[in-house]
């Protein structure tokens, strides 16, 4: 099983930074290719269109890569980290909603105290 989390609240082992930048004390594998591009980061901040996010990350990111390659290249076990708070609208929630539908997998989020499979659904 891969999860997903935020760098403010897992900070155990077996990490994966999917984001474009990471914080200083983060000494973890990264994986780039699911990273928003710095352009559609710098739209989102200017307009908040969540819409616009989706569609945008979907054709520029997603569907360049291979799910399976994907989950094959993370590894079971790992967990996909970026900077926003869980419940929050983030890119690692459509990547855990990509890999969920073409896998037929659960990519949860981890929460403290435990896992949380409804907080991707909610986004």
């Amino acid at each position: 099983m891969i999860y997903t989390g935020s760098f403010f609240t897992y900070k155990g082992d077996n990490c994966v930074s999917i984001a474009l930048t990471w914080p200083k004390w983060y000494k973890g594998r990264t994986y780039g290719d699911l990273a928003p591009p710095w352009e559609l980061l710098k739209k989102y901040k200017e307009n908040g269109d969540i819409q616009y996010y989706k569609q945008f990350y979907k054709e520029h990111v997603l569907d360049k890569l291979c799910p399976e390659k994907v989950y094959d290249d993370i590894k079971d076990g790992s967990v996909m980290l970026c900077w926003e708070k869980p419940g929050l609208f983030c890119h690692r929630y459509l990547v855990s909603r990509w890999l969920e539908n073409r896998l037929k997998i659960i990519v949860p989020e981890l929460v403290m105290g435990g896992v949380d499979t409804e907080v991707v659904r909610a986004i």
